[in-house]
This record gives structure tokens, sequence and C-alpha cells, in this order.
């Protein structure tokens, strides 16, 4: 069983506070290693996309606003969620848990979007003027 579910209340508090950062990274991780376990080849894309996929995450600058990027182009809206969530099913019928694991992942990026956008942070008009006049250097 993976780690994402096993943990439920730390995923309920993970996501309180908006973190999917390392939801998605372990969620990435068990796809892997379930397709590995299926009989994928460890050189097949899916494998390397989703490799690629957690490199690109921890590489971040923001992690979550890179996240949050990523759901945004997978998933424009709900129909497209239920869509792609339908194709893995039917592609991958005989490779059940693989299937589930991939919906796992897409389910925690359709998840950040439902969450809304992170809240601004509001300056004070004298903090705005220093960052200006930082800028204009």
């Amino acid at each position: 069983m993976s780690e994402y579910i096993e943990f439920g209340s730390n995923i309920f508090e993970i996501k309180k506070e908006g973190k999917y950062e390392s939801l998605i990274i372990t969620a990435l991780k068990d796809v892997i290693k379930t397709a590995l376990e299926e009989g994928f080849n460890k050189r097949c894309n899916l494998i390397r996309n989703n490799i690629g996929y957690i490199k690109k995450i921890e590489e971040a600058k923001n992690p979550e606003g890179y996240i949050r990027y990523i759901a945004k182009k997978l998933f424009p809206d709900a129909e497209t969620f239920h869509e792609k969530s339908n194709k893995i099913r039917d592609r991958f019928k005989d490779k059940e848990v693989f299937a589930c694991k991939m919906i796992a992942v897409y389910r925690l990026y359709y998840d950040v979007l439902k969450e809304g956008p992170p809240a601004r942070h509001k300056i004070s008009a004298e903090e705005a003027e220093n960052i200006l006049a930082e800028l204009l250097q």
C-alpha cells in the first residue's frame, strides 16, 4: 500500500496547509514502482516521464507554484479530469493497481485546483514604496 494512502491523517494535515509537493512526489514514485512491478521496462516513456516530473518538482524554485501550473495544464476543467481518468481505466484494464495509482496522482493534481489560488500577501504602502525603489535601481 502506498505511503500517501497509509498515512491518511498526514495527508489531511498536508492538504490543509496546501502542501502537495511531498504527496505528489510520493505518489509519482509509487506509480513508477508499481509500473516496474507490472513489467514496464525501466526505459519506457511512462517511467522516464514520471522521473522527469519528480526532478522538475524538486528543482523548481517554487514547487507548489509549479504543481499548480502543471495541474492547470492537465485539467483545465472537471470534464478533462474525468475523461483522462476514464482513459487510464480503459487503457490499463489488465493492470488495475497501476491504473488506480495513476488516477490517484491525477486526483492530487485536480485537488490542487479545487483549493483555489493561494492567498495573496498584502503589504503596507511603505513596503511597496521600498520594493518599487529597489526594483527601479
